[in-house]
């Protein structure tokens, strides 16, 4: 009777499942599973290549208010001295420990006030960086090898409505972890946007992207990314009136002129802006006589200037600028920036209805507020280089002008002494090549084996052959 009922359930229950039947999943399913898939393999392949950031900036009195002493929470005590807390998030760029992010995540900080936490969890100290205010821009040196940097995309492909990836460290939550990126996902919400009035007429923001990913404060410098898990953009500012994301965020787009910019801050180089000396016709005003996406028209013309002495005036519309079409002024502003200074570029204009073809000499365009360029000296066959920062300048009577590594120590009876090397001498070359910046400098020198040439300013220039 036992036996019969268990034979009995059994086929029931055999039959039960026989009876049921796999439904076929819904194409529109599967289409959802292949972006989530997507999205899992981009927050895969990017996260070792994000870095979290958490700076300590010393406190300053409200400007007009130096006797300032109740903190930011309101609940009083002295201010004088105290460390303030800024996180961020950081781009590793190069295998060798170079992260990039924005300057206003370590502005005002101290290397050794800035801690690096990568995807693994460790914590480095950062050894060195080099900023440039203007652009918000800023790389970080660390100590560290065999790191993944990430991957460039292309942003001229980009259009309104692609799907992007947000990466970073919102509130703090991976530099108070374990230094795992959080992720967001959205769409490219708007191109070419402007917000340098609105944020900080002192830095360039614009051509940025808008985005509806969630970005929070932390994400500052951290990736923005394609499909593909390649870097289109650095998240630098997002629209809040509730101090969260309201679904606006923006980022400076990973452009050539941007590229130009990174460049010169991964050889720790000071950038060094092409400057015209024009005013430029509103763009949110309709242009006269010139369809919009057609030039841009100059409004006032600054005396002294590179651009009135090369004989433009006020109402020429400038068409093309290097060779390149000239949208309008966000453009404009962009390939003078990359133009740099000294060097001719020729000009297309409209003037009374006539074209015309100038050429121009942009000239070094004024830095308010200065970057900084700090890395640590370093010893190769009995000589000790810096960077040229104030004290280093003073301390030799070198002038303000000077970018090359100094020699700042010469070892007695080294091969460096006796070839004449003298403490002070600010170095040009290197085997005949230009130096481009005193960390390349470092990285270029160090592997050299065998007579290396140096070259030392002066007039003439003395070029010494170290064994």
């Amino acid at each position: 009777m036992f036996r019969l009922w268990i034979a009995v359930l059994l086929t029931g229950s055999v039959l039960t499942v026989a009876s049921v039947r796999a439904e076929p999943v819904p194409a529109d399913v599967l289409r959802v599973e292949q972006l989530q898939n997507t999205l899992a393999a981009v927050a895969e392949g990017v996260r070792p290549s994000v870095a979290a950031i958490r700076a300590l900036r010393r406190f300053r009195a409200p400007h007009g208010n130096p006797g300032a002493t109740t903190s930011p929470s309101g609940r009083g005590g002295p201010m004088r001295g105290m460390l303030i807390p800024s996180i961020g998030s950081g781009i590793i760029i190069d295998r060798q420990g170079l992260i990039l992010t924005n300057e206003h995540v370590v502005h005002d900080v101290e290397p050794d006030g800035i801690e690096c936490i990568l995807s693994t969890g460790e914590r480095y100290t950062v050894q060195g960086m080099t900023t440039d205010p203007r652009s918000d821009l800023a790389v970080l040196s660390i100590d560290a090898e065999n790191l993944k940097p990430a991957v460039w995309g292309d942003v001229e492909i980009l259009r309104q409505g692609h799907f992007v990836v947000v990466l970073g460290n919102p509130l703090g939550s991976a530099s108070d972890g374990d230094g795992r990126a959080a992720m967001s996902f959205g769409i490219v919400s708007a191109l070419g946007q402007d917000l340098t009035q609105k944020l900080d007429p002192g830095r360039y923001y614009g051509n940025l992207i808008q985005t509806d990913a969630r970005i929070n404060p932390g994400n500052s410098g951290g990736p923005l990314v394609n499909l593909k898990g390649e870097v289109i953009g650095i998240t630098t500012a997002v629209s809040s009136r509730s101090g969260g994301s309201d679904g606006v965020g923006y980022a400076i787009s990973l452009s050539a002129e941007t590229q130009w910019i990174i460049e010169q801050l991964v050889d720790g180089q000071d950038v060094k802006y092409g400057y015209l000396g024009v005013h430029l016709q509103d763009r949110s005003r309709p242009r006269v006589g010139n369809r919009a996406g057609a030039g841009i028209v100059i409004s006032s013309v600054e005396p002294e200037s590179p651009a009135q002495r090369a004989g433009l005036k006020e109402g020429d519309t400038i068409l093309r600028f290097d060779k390149k079409p000239v949208g309008g002024a966000d453009e404009l502003i962009r390939l003078v920036a990359m133009a740099g200074a000294g060097k001719a570029v020729p000009v297309s204009i409209v003037r009374d209805g006539q074209p015309l073809d100038l050429s121009v000499v942009p000239g070094l365009r004024p830095a308010p507020d200065r970057g900084v360029n700090i890395e640590p000296d370093f010893t190769w066959r009995g000589l000790t280089f810096s960077v040229p920062n104030s004290d280093i300048r003073s301390r030799f009577a070198l002038p303000e002008s000077v970018a090359g590594p100094v020699i700042t120590m010469v070892v007695a009876g080294t091969p460096a002494d006796k070839a004449g090397v003298r403490p002070g001498e600010v170095v040009s070359a290197l085997n005949g090549q230009p130096v481009r910046g005193f960390r390349h400098f470092r990285r270029s020198i160090l592997p050299l084996r065998g007579a290396v040439k140096i070259t030392v300013e002066g007039k003439p220039p003395r070029e010494l052959a170290i064994p």
